[in-house]
């Protein structure tokens, strides 16, 4: 069964920019687990282990989110923790403009016609290894920053591997937003 989710897929120039914020925190203490930055993506949905015959509905419902919801572009900014900066085990990058991230979320879980989980725009950046730690003072020096914008113009279904090397994302289709305009 094909392991999935829906996703937004970032610009190349973002990606570098945030390639080096990975870099800058491998350095600043906790062991971290970091995604390649090629696999950098801002995940709506995760969809988990479908089976084949499910494809063509998923499919219906990401082109469904294409054609109602508008692109719109916002911030890559801040850096936060999951599931708090004291008891840090993911790191990430957010963004600005919630509610329109929000808004395409609710239309995909609608579309999709289930609870696909709580919702936060973000790009993890990376994983805490072993025990939880405390990143909060970092989190306050850099929470501010922004690393570079992105035009949110399509939504994707992909396909994740899990190898030894990392995950590796194949996508199965797109969908561009072409919806009326978001704000």
């Amino acid at each position: 069964m094909p392991r999935l989710f829906v996703a937004v897929p970032l610009p190349v120039e973002l990606k570098g920019r945030l390639a080096q914020v990975q870099q800058q925190l491998k350095t600043a203490g906790p062991a971290l687990r970091l995604p390649r930055p090629e696999s950098l993506h801002v995940t709506l949905a995760f969809l988990g282990d479908r089976p084949a015959e499910s494809l063509e509905q998923l499919r219906a419902a990401v082109l469904s989110v294409g054609r109602s919801h508008g692109a719109f572009s916002c911030d890559c900014t801040g850096l936060g923790a999951f599931p708090t900066g004291r008891r840090a085990r993911v790191l990430w990058a957010g963004f600005d403009n919630p509610l329109l991230w929000n808004d395409l979320h609710r239309g995909l879980v609608t579309a999709l016609g289930e609870d696909v989980g709580r919702f936060h725009p973000h790009v993890t950046l990376a994983r805490v290894r072993g025990r939880p730690c405390d990143v909060s003072a970092l989190i306050q020096r850099r929470q501010r920053e922004t690393w570079g914008r992105i035009r949110v113009d399509r939504v994707i279904l992909y396909q994740s591997e899990l190898r030894p090397g990392g995950a590796v994302h194949t996508p199965l289709v797109q969908s561009r937003l072409t919806g009326p305009a978001a704000g």
